[in-house]
């Protein structure tokens, strides 16, 4: 799905990932309601300045926020999305240019 297709979202609660051509995964979040989160997503603007970039969703309804947070945690271990890295702040102003 397209990242500015937000009211399509579903209204569920799990982990989204914004990935480029089905290779570069660029961030990795949670939430408690996809449509709710991406509305004002604080990375919106970065992620839609990059061509190609979709959400994809892995809903996780009967998982409590613990869960749900540790597997985010987990993906952006094992996937290191260059957004996700915030100790280094000129990846996403090169990226943008």
């Amino acid at each position: 799905m397209g990242l500015e297709d937000f009211r399509c979202f579903p209204e569920s609660q799990g982990i989204y990932f914004c990935i480029r051509s089905l290779r570069e995964i660029w961030y990795i979040g949670k939430s408690s309601n996809f449509r709710k989160r991406w509305k004002r997503h604080h990375k919106f603007e970065a992620l839609k300045a990059i061509q190609d970039v979709c959400i994809y969703f892995l809903s996780l309804e009967d998982s409590s926020a613990f869960a749900i947070s540790n597997a985010e945690q987990a993906y952006i271990k094992m996937l290191k999305p260059a957004f996700n890295d915030t100790s280094k702040p000129e990846k996403y102003l090169s990226i943008a240019s």
